[in-house]
């Protein structure tokens, strides 16, 4: 996005899906880029000159929920590949129990 193009406002395009959760969900989350809308709301925020704290921590739940939902897609794509997966492919290791040492300590003094 080139500087004639940036928004001059937060509630333009692309900006404005850091502050409306439902259109998150009509949108594929993997066209959504995060670090060039929160660049360009940092930009907007700092020619507006207004530090507000709510609109920051609206942006970080927003992003935050994104990356989930991206998270949450590629769990979903290795979740359906691993039951794909035939059970004769997978292969069973037998690990040996390791004995742990033990050792008794007080918690409180103890005389001899």
């Amino acid at each position: 996005m080139s500087e004639s193009q940036t928004p001059n406002s937060i509630s333009q395009e692309p900006i404005n899906i850091l502050f409306s959760p439902s259109s998150i969900a009509k949108k594929d989350v993997w066209d959504i880029d995060l670090i060039q809308i929160l660049d360009l709301l940092k930009k907007i925020l700092e020619k507006t000159g207004k530090k507000d704290l709510k609109v920051a921590g609206m942006a970080a739940l927003a992003s935050s929920q994104i990356y989930r939902m991206k998270v949450e897609s590629i769990f979903a794509l290795q979740r359906a590949a691993m039951e794909k997966k035939s059970m004769h492919q997978r292969t069973d290791v037998d690990i040996e129990l390791i004995d742990i040492p033990y050792r008794h300590e007080s918690t409180y003094p103890v005389s001899l």
